[in-house]
């Protein structure tokens, strides 16, 4: 590459560090365009507000115009031109930029000399253009296709994006939680009803490790979206007095509570319906403990019982009486066991029945 460009450079009677290598003639024109357009500007002497000597560098047809001492570039002719003999410094009693200018703009480099006598020799055309404002319209009615979804790591929630929107669904249940809208977008008055989480398609989704932040990305933009914490679904008559221990089944579907007034429930936690109730301690319900598949429920209260129930229909399956108050319980792995811990941390074990 560089043997070729000094090649180039003694052909044309320039500097090797002037020879810049395109893809095309229509490349090297919007970067010659462009680096002097740009440059100019920000001196602030050369700009339709501030003209010195007329002389306008913002566009390429202003710089074809020129100013007072004429055009400041001659197409097809870079060396005669007063654009690159003031750039680069070929009249010592007028150059660009001064010395000591005020938005301390620095001289061009041989590349970018380079490109400017490259652009003019070739006709000096082209064009600037600005970035323009983006007129978002509606996604078309029933184009919702999925290209992103995301799960958390405890796998209770899946994120969806459909279209410009985003589900997120609670897995143990079934249930769809929300579809997250984005406030600023109703403000656009594009769509009128709430449920719009991007103008463009949802393209990547990514939750948090905690699961307490949702990342979106769409047309070059990321969103994050935080979970609400404490916020309530359901309300429930869990007991006469104080609900004492709370405790949700391996499958995350149910959620069983024992009271102070000896009560035992279950509750459906994908609709907030209860479950079956249950009856038998006397006292305060100290531990709940579900079986590895949920199948089963054991209870131990300060009445000393420890009882064991069917999910399916709340009845029970069997009890044991403790020598001592129970203060935790726990099911062996291999379904076959129920652990007991008394307050001074004894481990008795109870051997299932039929």
């Amino acid at each position: 590459m560089e043997k070729a460009r000094e090649e180039v450079a003694s052909l044309i009677g320039a500097s090797p560090k002037e020879i810049v290598f395109t893809s095309g003639a229509t490349e090297s024109n919007n970067i010659a365009v462009k680096g002097v357009s740009r440059f100019y500007k920000k001196k602030k002497n050369h700009n339709k507000t501030k003209a010195k000597a007329d002389l306008i560098l913002e566009t390429p047809k202003d710089i074809l115009k020129g100013g007072d001492s004429g055009p400041a570039v001659v197409p097809k002719k870079g060396a005669g031109s007063l654009l690159l003999e003031l750039a680069a410094h070929q009249d010592e009693d007028s150059v660009m930029p001064p010395e000591g200018n005020k938005v301390q703009a620095k001289n061009l480099t041989s590349e970018q000399l380079g490109l400017i006598k490259l652009w003019i020799d070739q006709g000096a055309t082209g064009e600037v253009l600005g970035a323009s404002n983006i007129d978002w319209q509606p996604l078309p009615a029933g184009f919702n296709p999925i290209y992103a979804v995301a799960l958390t790591a405890d796998g209770d929630y899946a994120a969806c994006g459909r279209a410009n929107q985003i589900f997120v669904y609670h897995l143990p249940s079934g249930k769809l939680v929300t579809r997250l809208t984005d406030p600023a977008l109703l403000k656009k008055k594009i769509y009128k009803n709430p449920g719009v989480a991007h103008l463009d398609m949802v393209n990547s989704l990514a939750f948090s490790p905690d699961g307490t932040l949702l990342a979106s990305g769409g047309y070059r933009e990321v969103k994050l979206w935080r979970r609400p914490l404490g916020s309530r679904q359901f309300d429930w008559s869990a007991a006469k007095g104080e609900v004492t221990v709370v405790v949700a089944s391996p499958d995350g579907k149910s959620l069983a509570t024992g009271g102070s007034d000896g009560s035992v429930k279950l509750w459906n936690l994908s609709d907030g319906k209860p479950g079956k109730a249950t009856a038998g301690h006397a006292k305060a319900i100290m531990a709940l403990a579900f079986s590895p598949d949920g199948s089963r429920l054991a209870s131990a209260s300060e009445d000393r019982s420890i009882r064991v129930w069917r999910t399916a229909d709340g009845t029970a399956f069997s009890d044991v009486q403790a020598n001592d108050a129970v203060r935790a319980l726990g099911w062996a792995k291999d379904f076959c066991r129920l652990r007991q811990i008394n307050p001074d941390l004894e481990v008795a074990h109870g051997q299932r029945g039929g």
